[in-house]
């Protein structure tokens, strides 16, 4: 099972919240499942529920999501119109094609500016959905004809909050009368609405649902600038890899390897290890491999 929550307010941002369990023969609760974009047109945050790895135990639907977006700077829709045919290709027609992958996307269209660097320019909210399933008239979510992905695009005008995946029936009614209430009011910080969504995602987990207790939010600003992401783990509780950052993609450009083998080289620098250290030296290459590698979308 897995919970994807988002919070949606025109003029002030979006909140979401997506949990780590990468379900299999050994469940991995490190597990990452959101993308951060810029692309032309503006910043988007991407999470995604359901089939969570291709070739079990070898590529995360992140991982299949961020090479398969990567060496061509596209639009919100291109990317995830393009995103749609590859799926199509590669998990429509295979062995997995049944199970369900639902991938929601939200996009501030036009925020922070042409160069995405002034808070002061707002976006207009859209949220974006590619998705082998769709609803039906009476509530229910069954298989698109063909188990084919499909695309869909709506236009955010009034605040929303909304809840996918396998957990989204296990919301308690408490829980989610107090979306409902966060979306009418303006809470103090940021970080106040992504605390609700990991307490929401924590009290849902209960033993036996397959949902992990800990969660990963992440704050976007209107404008695309300025936003964060928090991990929610309590003292004691295995603590978040420092090695899997979120996935990120700016205008094409995957910087998500190189970000991991900075975070390694900068280890090694607190450790007080610098130039001429075999091991330290070896990061200058590793992260030029990452680089390149960040351009090369998968074929």
């Amino acid at each position: 099972m897995t919970l994807l929550m988002s919070i949606v307010k025109p003029g002030e941002g979006a909140w979401q919240s997506a949990d780590n369990r990468i379900s299999g023969t050994q469940p991995d609760d490190d597990g990452r499942k959101q993308l951060f974009l810029r692309c032309p047109d503006g910043p988007a945050l991407l999470g995604y529920t359901g089939l969570a790895a291709l070739y079990p135990g070898h590529t995360t639907m992140a991982d299949y999501i961020r090479q398969t977006l990567r060496g061509d700077n596209r639009t919100i829709e291109g990317h995830l119109s393009h995103l749609r045919d590859l799926l199509n290709r590669d998990v429509a027609t295979r062995p997995w094609r049944e199970e369900q992958l639902i991938i929601h996307v939200v996009a501030f269209r036009g925020g922070g500016g042409p160069d995405q660097s002034d808070e002061t320019i707002v976006g207009s909210p859209w949220i974006y959905e590619v998705a082998n399933r769709e609803r039906t008239a009476d509530g229910r979510i069954v298989p698109t004809p063909g188990d084919q992905f499909t695309f869909k695009v709506v236009e955010v005008r009034e605040p929303i909050w909304a809840a996918g995946g396998s957990g989204y029936e296990r919301i308690s009614q408490r829980d989610r009368h107090k979306l409902t209430l966060a979306i009418s009011k303006k809470f103090r910080t940021s970080r106040d609405y992504q605390m609700l969504l990991a307490a929401v995602n924590r009290r849902t987990a209960t033993p036996g649902s397959g949902i992990s207790p800990w969660c990963q939010t992440y704050f976007l600003p209107s404008s695309g600038v300025g936003g964060e992401s928090m991990d929610h783990r309590r003292p004691g509780e295995p603590m978040f890899s420092d090695q899997r950052p979120v996935p990120t993609l700016l205008w094409g450009m995957d910087f998500t390897d190189m970000a991991a083998v900075l975070t390694k080289q900068v280890g090694l620098m607190k450790e007080g290890r610098s130039a001429g250290d075999p091991e330290f030296d070896a990061f200058h290459a590793a992260v030029d491999e990452a680089f390149r590698r960040g351009l090369l979308p998968r074929r």
